[in-house]
């Protein structure tokens, strides 16, 4: 997957040596995490151990701008009619900065994405962000069961949920720690929440439910 570009980038550095509403704030994280806000937006750290001499944080940013740069191209937004000379033009993803600590040997890059499905595009993951109307109609979701509710600790099935219509869907197969920006509500059984806004999903097919 694509979102694993940082790792792929510091093997590849290796092998050559040998050879709406609340937004999330993902500022303090400090493992790979990956943002969904209210209107669908998305934002993502990456965070990779960057322990040898010849990881270059340079040749890195470069790298990702790069690929950043590509994907906009082959993928260009519709830009507002008004839009003046010098607004900042809309793109798919953005670079927000790509850094390194040297006391905790790691390598942060942080992008953003206008959306889940450019997000998907871009890593090469099943990701969707549904409303609750929407996910009725995905039998993927409208079958499930064991969805717990954060406030009693009782399961319930997605078909007991559908009137909740103000609530958003995050749909996941794959293990990641995911940061809303609404609380949460209602998650799969076998994910792990962390806190009110944070959430550990598993490799089984997941969602979480937040205001």
């Amino acid at each position: 997957m694509r979102h694993r570009v940082l790792l792929a980038v510091l093997l590849c550095m290796t092998l050559l040596a040998g050879c709406s509403g609340r937004k999330v704030d993902l500022s303090n994280e400090t493992v790979s995490t990956i943002g969904v806000n209210g209107d669908g937006s998305v934002e993502e750290v990456v965070v990779e151990t960057f322990d040898k001499d010849y990881y270059s944080l340079t040749e890195l940013t470069a790298y990702v701008n790069k690929q950043v740069d590509a994907f906009n191209q082959a993928n260009p937004q519709e830009q507002p009619e008004n839009k003046k000379a010098d607004d900042p033009e809309i793109t798919a993803v953005t670079v927000q900065y790509v850094e390194s600590d040297e006391d905790a040997k790691t390598a942060t890059m942080a992008l953003g994405y206008l959306n889940m499905d450019i997000y998907d595009s871009f890593n090469e993951t099943n990701f969707k962000f549904l409303s609750m109307e929407e996910a009725a109609s995905d039998k993927s979701i409208s079958d499930m069961n064991g969805l717990v509710e954060v406030k009693s600790g009782e399961e319930k099935s997605f078909s007991d949920l559908t009137e909740h219509t103000h609530l958003h869907l995050i749909y996941t197969d794959s293990s990641v720690h995911i940061q809303t920006g609404g609380k949460i509500m209602y998650y799969s059984k076998d994910a792990s929440l962390t806190d009110d806004y944070t959430i550990q999903t598993s490799d089984s097919p997941s969602v979480v439910l937040f205001k």
